[in-house]
């Protein structure tokens, strides 16, 4: 991750005056900032604009503040599914003796409890709409309907309570409270349960042992919470721990060696899992990856220098940095000298799904490190300092592939050029290659299996016979500190491979979101790996002029009796062996295939007679106690199962179909559709896949799927000669274009920069633009890049704008519905149906919105027939009688049964001449 040399705040606050503490609201564009005189402000850093300044010192008696927090019903909502609606817009404001809430739409200040709360108060979480925690002298659980302390717990730690971490195991149960105290000593409490134990104690280990203390008994200084990794992160004067959130047990310690004194968790599509932002109380802001399993370093690199900035005073101080958990580009930053709120779009990569690789080198910079047969040349200093050059400057990254030709393994740099044609736009596409592995063996590799893990560091392949092989990536021949600080780890165009593994294999598979390789092994009948032989044999012929032909052939020493499912974790740590064996099956029966998905792994059994039919079965396992437990009941066995990384979503896919799956509390079947499924991988809640003659995409938009046609071939060409043009498919109508199509089984490799790349048997690549600006929508909002998709609302078709807001609002991401183009009449009824209750309708607003109706009556019809759904009887009356008096509803219309009150005002309006037969036509119409 290189340095951007232009850099801009999308918000700023440039003063004098100490910022305490601030932070961003979960949901909507506000942010939260206290000074050092208690003084708290709440703006809205897109507008630029202060809402509300409250100066907390005119609360009387108040004490020091310690902190504070947004509290409402959209956060409760996001963060804890809860769906109380008695919430009132608030920030809570705790100080070392009392707790207040702020109604800060009303300015009104109350004391909760009504008494002190101790002396001690240091910090405050929240555990659902309707308690919060505080940490002082123990762990204070309050109640904010009751307004009283429930519970108190603190056996365990000897000292005050300074750091409060709340995260759900699941998504049943309340939320579950980290305690650290200024002692180091840090455990998790089980609110529901917990009076003087925790549920578990978080303890360090020393050479294999653990202790009866953490963290060295140095004071916690901040806790960070990863919720993909189940991990929690703190940080001392000395170390970086990493723990894990599910039984307290230490993962791994770093040197402090910025040194960093508070981390915030980052959450992006671009970045690996374990990213984090950081700093050291100076001017420089870091980003780090904890994923390392190196106990003498992290991985980290400087994001900013905040002193380096125009017009930024040269002594500024990082007081706190805070990330939004859905809106994860934005960072904020508190300091001596003001606040600051940066975009991280600056510095990361580009929109890129799967894990396929990419290079700042072009295609003509690769012919100085390699040759024309891909052989790397030997790399000088000199050939160093212009490598370096070349990747700092290169802008726009290529992509880059693993295929196999022969006895190699080598990498794809593919280099794209854009050309305009009289019709279309076109792309011509260029190849460079190098070969980074040889193979042992002569046997063909060609038509192998290619897998990579999830970090992109290793990689295992699989041949027809069953060999394997796995490979780590080694960048030793490259100069680390000129590349990304993970540069070691990630495939560069001149890597080379180190051999970790190999053997015989029946099948093997990466799991889909875990750093874990499955293998299921064959075994002979004196329970031993089944080994392959290679001969190599010559034969002459000829009389005149001879020829001697070699070819290579393999057979097996013996016949498999049984099978092993080995599972395999990697350790970095290079005094141990990388690979190392997790969890087996002993003597699994007839396994034909296994896949690893969501917290499960699913195997696959030879045919039997599973429910009277000649089929193969599977069932999903759970790894407990190093040992694979069957979870669930039997199922007809797919060829593939994928899922995608929030588990929503599970797909089973069969030979002429697939079946989709929507997780509601378990797994139901939403559709199957009749489509013979070549590949397919998904990424958040799109699903991509290719077909013989299509490639498609699925959404889920309120558990409905939709699906997206994206590309629609011509029959495959029989000839293989390589395509030197490939159309770009610009998806401008519904039925999208018919392209020509390289011959052979395509592969999706990647979608990069919302291009689509695919690849058939010859490496051929084909491009769709994804430019379409419904699919573009889908795409952005899938990393909650919000402007991005507001942008696109203008040009997307007004038949689908239905669907996106049914998609903003299925992501909480209510307030930008506004800015979608859809008439009034839509619009009014979404914001009724999701917006808060004090979404109030009055005449001065009906007099507005119905200028731009053109159907009165119609549209005041069917908002009454809302607001009844919605039970609130009070503005339906204020509709119905808005109505009469604006004579917008005929005699004849279908209103509602008018109250006393409204039927005065009908008969003040129209004074019919045989008033009760009107009325009571129109209590019949009702009654219909």
């Amino acid at each position: 991750m290189y340095l951007s040399p232009q850099f801009n705040f999308i918000f700023d606050i440039r003063s004098s005056i100490k910022v305490k503490q601030i932070e961003i609201h979960l949901i909507q564009p506000l942010l939260l900032m206290l000074t050092n005189n208690n003084i708290i402000q709440i703006w809205d850093y897109e507008k630029k604009t202060c809402l509300k300044s409250y100066n907390l010192s005119v609360i009387e008696n108040l004490q020091e503040v310690k902190i504070v927090r947004f509290q409402d019903q959209s956060i409760m909502n996001r963060l804890y599914n809860d769906k109380s609606s008695s919430l009132v817009a608030c920030v809570m404001i705790l100080t070392t003796d009392k707790l207040y809430q702020y109604k800060y739409l009303t300015d009104i200040v109350e004391q909760i409890t009504g008494g002190p709360l101790g002396t001690q108060n240091r910090c405050l979480e929240f555990i659902d709409s309707q308690y919060v925690a505080v940490g002082g002298d123990g762990v204070k659980i309050i109640d904010l309907k009751s307004n009283q302390i429930v519970k108190v717990m603190k056996g365990y730690h000897q000292k005050q309570i300074n750091q409060l971490l709340s995260y759900k195991q699941n998504q049943f149960d309340r939320p579950r409270i980290v305690a650290s105290s200024i002692d180091g000593t840090m455990a998790c409490w089980n609110a529901d349960t917990a009076l003087e134990s925790p549920a578990f104690k978080f303890l360090m280990q020393k050479k294999g042992k653990q202790l009866l203390t953490a963290n060295d008994g140095q004071e916690i200084l901040s806790i960070a919470y990863d919720f993909l990794d189940y991990q929690i992160v703190t940080v001392t004067d000395d170390h970086i721990t990493v723990w894990s959130s599910l039984n307290g047990m230490e993962v791994n310690r770093y040197k402090n060696i910025i040194p960093v004194k508070e981390l915030s968790y980052l959450n992006h599509a671009t970045l690996p899992s374990s990213s984090y932002i950081g700093h050291g109380r100076s001017s420089e802001i870091y980003y780090l990856n904890l994923s390392s399993k190196q106990t003498k370093h992290y991985d980290y690199n400087l994001l900013v220098d905040l002193k380096n900035c125009q017009d930024i005073d040269k002594l500024i101080k990082i007081v706190q940095i805070v990330t939004n958990k859905l809106k994860t580009n934005l960072i904020a930053v508190a300091t001596t000298n003001g606040l600051y709120v940066l975009d991280l779009l600056n510095y990361l990569n580009k929109i890129e799904f799967h894990h396929t690789f990419s290079c700042a080198l072009t295609m003509n910079q690769t012919k100085e490190f390699v040759d024309d047969t891909g052989q790397s040349k030997k790399i000088t200093n000199l050939m160093f300092e212009k490598l370096k050059a070349y990747e700092i400057q290169q802008e726009q990254k290529n992509v880059m592939y693993l295929s196999i030709q022969g006895k190699h393994l080598i990498c794809n740099l593919l280099e794209f050029t854009q050309e305009q044609s009289v019709q279309k736009q076109e792309w011509s596409v260029m190849t460079r290659q190098c070969k980074q592995y040889n193979f042992q063996t002569n046997f063909g590799w060609d038509n192998s299996q290619i897998q990579t893990c999830i970090s992109g560091k290793y990689v295992a392949i699989r041949n027809t016979n069953g060999s394997y092989v796995v490979l780590e990536i080694n960048n030793k021949n490259l100069n680390r500190d000129m590349m990304e600080a993970d540069m070691h780890e990630t495939l560069h165009f001149l890597s080379e491979f180190d051999l970790l593994q190999s053997g015989l294999c029946q099948s093997l598979t990466w799991h889909q979101f875990k750093e874990e390789l499955v293998i299921i092994v064959p075994l002979n009948d004196k329970n031993n790996q089944i080994q392959i032989d290679e001969k190599i044999e010559s034969q002459t012929s000829g009389f005149f002029k001879q020829k001697t032909i070699t070819r290579s052939n393999f057979s097996y020493d013996s016949q498999p009796i049984t099978y092993n499912v080995n599972i395999y974790g990697f350790n970095q740590n290079r005094k141990g062996n990388i690979m190392q064996l997790i969890a087996t099956i002993a003597n699994f029966p007839q396994p034909q295939n296994i896949f690893g998905v969501l917290d499960f792994y699913y195997i696959t059994q030879e045919k039997g007679d599973f429910k009277a039919l000649k089929v193969s079965s599977g069932q999903f396992y759970k790894l407990q106690d190093i040992q694979l437990v069957p979870v669930g009941q039997l199922n007809v066995a797919p060829l593939f199962v994928k899922a995608n990384y929030n588990g929503k979503q599970l797909v089973f896919i069969y030979e002429t179909q697939f079946s989709l799956f929507i997780f509601d509390q378990t797994y139901k079947l939403r559709q199957t559709y009749q489509d013979s499924v070549t590949d397919m991988y998904m990424w958040e809640d799109l699903i991509f896949y290719v077909t013989n003659d299509h490639i498609k995409m699925l959404t889920v938009v309120n558990d409905q799927a939709v699906q997206i046609n994206l590309c629609s071939f011509s029959p495959p060409q029989k000839q293989s000669n390589v395509c030197e043009y490939l159309r770009v498919n610009q998806l401008d109508t519904g039925d999208p274009d018919i392209q020509l199509r390289p011959s052979g089984q395509l592969k999706i490799l990647m979608i990069y920069d919302t291009q689509l790349i695919v690849v058939n048997q010859a490496f051929e690549i084909s491009i769709i633009n994804l430019n379409h600006p419904l699919i573009e929508f889908l795409v952005h909002i899938q990393i909650n890049d919000y402007q991005k998709c507001i942008e696109l609302q203008n040009k997307i078709d007004k038949n689908h704008l239905e669907m996106v807001s049914q998609i903003l609002i299925s992501k909480n991401a209510l307030e930008f519905l506004q800015f979608l183009n859809m008439d009034y009449h839509n619009k009014l009824f979404i914001e009724l149906e999701h917006s808060p209750q004090d979404l109030q309708i009055n005449a001065d607003q009906l007099d507005v919105i119905l200028q731009f109706v053109q159907n009165k009556e119609e549209f005041l019809t069917d908002l009454i027939i809302k607001l009844e759904e919605l039970n609130r009887d009070d503005e339906l009356e204020h509709i119905i009688a808005y109505g009469i008096q604006n004579q917008i509803f005929s005699q004849q219309s279908i209103v509602p049964l008018l109250s006393n009150v409204n039927k005065n005002i009908f008969i003040s309006q129209y004074k019919p001449d045989n008033l009760e037969i009107q009325l009571q036509n129109l209590y019949k119409i009702f009654q219909l």
